[in-house]
């Protein structure tokens, strides 16, 4: 691993962020595809991607926000009927392996899921976000057109 990482704040901490190797990256968005790919679905149709797509264009045109259509019921319905929480841990503890925490008095170090987010899960979610936003946010944004690849600070 090279020190060409991406960095990022999340909720006032840094982090150094790695693209995952193309293998185990494929091999992760095939994994949570196989649990969220359902929940998708019953959220959107064809017709209500292209719905949304035009929404946040006009949305962005505009400079308001965006409401929509979405049946978020049926993606959270979806989503928490699939979740194996053993393969979810497992994707997490994966993931970090590419992510580096900044300390005082040291460059950046490996995370520890045990001791780094202790009583601490929202900096854990937020940094699984940008970790996926990294990673993924090209095959996102050229599936759907709904999501923009984050800049580096």
């Amino acid at each position: 691993m090279d020190n060409s990482g991406i960095i990022r704040k999340v909720n006032g901490k840094s982090y150094q962020f790695f693209k995952l190797p193309v293998k185990k990256s494929i091999r992760i968005l095939i994994r949570l595809a196989k649990i969220i790919g359902v929940s998708v679905g019953k959220a959107l149709s064809t017709e209500d991607i292209k719905k949304e797509i035009n929404k946040k264009k006009t949305a962005q045109k505009k400079g308001g926000l965006l409401e929509t259509d979405i049946d978020i019921g049926g993606f959270i319905d979806g989503l928490t009927g699939r979740l194996d929480e053993d393969e979810v841990i497992e994707i997490i503890e994966e993931i970090l392996q590419f992510i580096h925490q900044h300390v005082k008095n040291q460059d950046y170090k490996k995370i520890d899921l045990e001791i780094d987010f202790q009583d601490n899960l929202g900096d854990l979610v937020g940094v699984i976000k940008e970790a996926l936003l990294i990673n993924y946010s090209d095959f996102f944004g050229a599936a759907f057109g709904l999501v923009k690849g984050p800049e580096a600070e």
